[in-house]
């Protein structure tokens, strides 16, 4: 069964969310964790929940949806997952967020990007239902064009 936690970050009022398995394993999606309270907020709920972050993944680049990118990736040695298209906007997201007075250190690391018409997801039909059941900024259009990519198994690592 998957499960969804959603949390409300920086001053942009973003949503980020943890979507985790039976496993404990989980995504970390559209991290928009700004201030520090907010990065402390995501890693106790984490611990809490004894979660293993698996995978860290942008459905787009918008900046509120990046600023706690570098944070997820350094603290659980993640790599960012986009669609290729969304990396120019990750680019230029230290500029873009200059211009709202909100600066921030963006993520330098690899990128992983997904492809459409691959497969990277196993139970594709429950992330679509479960995320279909509940109020969300992204559909399974973004996850029938970005998400589906690819052989990773989130329950393999």
């Amino acid at each position: 069964m998957l499960h969804i936690k959603s949390f409300v970050f920086s001053p942009i009022q973003e949503n980020t969310y943890l979507l985790y398995n039976e496993f404990s394993h989980c995504m970390v999606i559209d991290p928009g964790c700004y201030f520090p309270e907010e990065k402390e907020a995501l890693e106790t709920y984490i611990s809490l929940q004894h979660l293993k972050p698996r995978m860290l993944l942008n459905t787009h680049c918008h900046l509120d949806h990046i600023f706690g990118n570098k944070f997820v990736a350094e603290t659980y040695g993640l790599t960012l997952q986009l669609h290729e298209n969304e990396q120019i906007p990750l680019q230029m997201a230290p500029a873009s967020g200059l211009l709202f007075n909100l600066p921030f250190d963006n993520y330098t690391g690899s990128l992983a990007f997904l492809k459409e018409g691959e497969r990277r997801f196993p139970k594709l039909k429950e992330i679509k239902k479960c995320l279909n059941n509940i109020a969300v900024p992204f559909s399974s259009d973004v996850l029938d064009k970005r998400l589906t990519t690819s052989k990773i198994d989130v329950s393999r690592r």
